[in-house]
């Protein structure tokens, strides 16, 4: 339902706009092969789109920590983009902060994670609930 606005990421180029149509069809999208990662891939196969991605694709986290950002920017407030300074206790940092404070005297965080729902882990029960794949993620992520 999303709009295709180009400033915001949002535009679909032909590859992905003839990949999409081919998965909702589902049509061949692929010659059979096997993956790098060992796994029989056949031509319907959405198996590539969970292995490693190839080069040429873009970091959707990256790009979602950048819309961010540029939104925040926009509205005038400033921003830092993954602070070295905000570690947690395992080392692993936030994907950005306000540098002006937010509410209390504190910055506010954020941290960008992108959930495929053609994950092996997601698949049956994205197949019951759309949404399942983000509900597994944020209580994955609340655990940690």
């Amino acid at each position: 339902m999303a709009l295709p606005i180009a400033s915001c990421g949002l535009h679909l180029d032909d590859r992905a706009v003839h990949i999409a149509v081919a998965l909702r069809l589902g049509l061949e999208i692929c010659v059979p092969h096997t993956c790098h990662c060992g796994i029989f891939v056949d031509a319907i196969s959405t198996r590539s789109w969970v292995s490693e991605r190839p080069a040429d694709l873009p970091d959707t986290n990256k790009t979602v920590n950048d819309i961010i950002s540029r939104v925040f920017v926009a509205a005038g407030v400033l921003t830092s983009k993954e602070p070295v300074d905000f570690c947690r206790s395992d080392g692993k940092r936030p994907d950005g902060l306000t540098l002006i404070p937010w509410q209390g005297s504190m910055p506010l965080l954020w941290d960008v994670r992108v959930v495929s729902t053609l994950t092996d882990s997601y698949v049956s029960v994205t197949a019951l609930r759309a949404d399942a794949s983000a509900e597994l993620a944020s209580v994955a992520w609340l655990s940690q």
